[in-house]
């Protein structure tokens, strides 16, 4: 069996993966150190979980959640404990994408961005039920957009990826602007550099801009520290860029959760 400290560093390396995906990740991992490597490292594990991926704020409420679990560490309890947490994320995604479809009955045609494990299951539940068209950002510098754009397609969605520099034009042609959340804080959502211009342009050409988010990323903090990545040199030094960026609460329309279409006031206090 893999240590806590190998665990973490999956997580770290894992640039490709949304909070979802990193979330069902390290409830896997607990599930085997508990089994296998009792509270010690358990413990550090979480306690390491904290902050492997800054931004990521579902992994700290996983930590904090499952802290108060590990007192008494019952082995069978604690498993058990797991694999609801783990079958509740997947339940809460089941009830986003139904509410997601409520809300978008009337829409053919949807811009999006990034890789988000949300944005791909509600989007092929729909595509089950009815043809769409998804235009996805090629989402640079990581470029995780093109693995959106082949996975819908297997789905069965008509999916394009798009430069990034064309979303203006192409937000014009879409019903819906679509992005999911690794953080929602007081002041606003997190999620991939570049959602923030697409809010400013759906904003600009009055497109419903839409968060698709599980209330387990909720922090009552007002901001967060989020992670950023080398793109290249300049003059002997790295140039950097943030991972994730805030996108304040008046340009969404709606944030549409397990639970329901919430206001972001009504969001923050779950």
């Amino acid at each position: 069996m893999s240590s806590w400290n190998s665990m973490i560093e999956e997580i770290k390396k894992d640039m490709h993966s949304g909070s979802k995906e990193l979330a069902l990740k390290a409830i896997s991992h607990l599930i085997n150190l508990v089994r296998g490597r009792g509270k010690r490292e358990v413990l550090k594990y979480l306690k390491a979980l904290r902050e492997a991926r800054k931004g990521f704020v579902v992994l700290e409420n996983i930590a904090d959640i499952v802290e108060k679990k590990v007192r008494d560490f019952d082995v069978a309890a604690l498993v058990d404990f797991l694999g609801k947490m783990k079958m509740s994320i997947i339940d809460a995604q089941n009830r986003i994408n139904e509410n997601f479809f409520k809300a978008v009955r009337n829409s053919k045609r949807f811009l999006t961005i990034s890789k988000s494990s949300t944005i791909i299951s509600s989007f092929s539940y729909i595509c089950n039920k009815r043809k769409i068209v998804v235009f996805v950002m090629e989402s640079q510098p990581l470029g995780e957009g093109v693995t959106t754009t082949t996975l819908l397609n297997k789905s069965g969605c008509i999916a394009n990826t798009i430069p990034d520099a064309t979303s203006s034009y192409y937000i014009q042609l879409v019903d819906n602007v679509v992005v999911g959340a690794d953080a929602v804080t007081l002041k606003g959502f997190y999620n991939k550099i570049g959602t923030l211009q697409l809010a400013l342009l759906a904003n600009h050409f009055n497109i419903p801009f839409y968060v698709l988010t599980d209330t387990l990323k909720v922090s009552r903090k007002k901001e967060i520290e989020v992670e950023f990545i080398d793109i290249g040199e300049e003059g002997g030094k790295k140039l950097r860029i943030p991972l994730l960026e805030l996108i304040p609460h008046r340009f969404v329309s709606k944030y549409i959760t397990e639970k329901g279409e919430l206001e972001f006031q009504k969001l923050v206090q779950v």
